[in-house]
């Protein structure tokens, strides 16, 4: 296949049994993906999640919440008990220790990262821009003393 322009007699992705496909390969409305009905969960049952949807309170952002809330005694309670979760006993292990690069790495791991922010506020000719902002511009005497518009340019 030179530059990958000739096409073989049969495409794999068309050879599918009662799938109808366009010219292009694009299946079209009223076609069964799988008409045979075979695979899937009733031949694998083993792949089923058995215990239904995710437990809000089994996620690493609900125990960091609620372990940040909890005094030095609870936290030294959950570290020595041999039947708390290893997850939970590092967890607290780590807020007790206390430091902040420790805290902050678990804080951007459970809440993810700070998107990085461009500080430039200067174009490259020095014009101050703010992306989807246009500065608004006037002439110096647009407003008067008493705080008011110059009537010269308009109510």
């Amino acid at each position: 296949m030179q530059y990958n322009t000739q096409q073989t007699e049969v495409q794999p992705s068309t050879d599918l049994d009662g799938v109808k496909r366009d010219d292009n390969g694009k299946i079209l409305p009223g076609s069964r993906l799988n008409p045979s009905g075979r695979g899937g969960f009733q031949e694998r049952p083993e792949d089923r999640n058995k215990g239904g949807s995710w437990k809000r309170d089994e996620t690493a952002r609900y125990k960091l919440e609620q372990m940040m809330q909890l005094t030095e005694s609870e936290l030294t309670d959950i570290v020595i008990n041999p039947a708390s979760p290893v997850f939970e006993q590092k967890l607290a292990k780590a807020i007790m220790d206390g430091t902040w690069t420790t805290i902050k790495e678990m804080m951007d791991q459970v809440y993810g990262r700070k998107g990085d922010v461009d500080m430039s506020m200067k174009m490259d000719e020095g014009m101050p821009i703010i992306r989807g902002f246009v500065i608004p511009t006037a002439p110096e005497d647009f407003i008067d003393d008493s705080g008011h518009q110059n009537p010269k340019y308009g109510s």
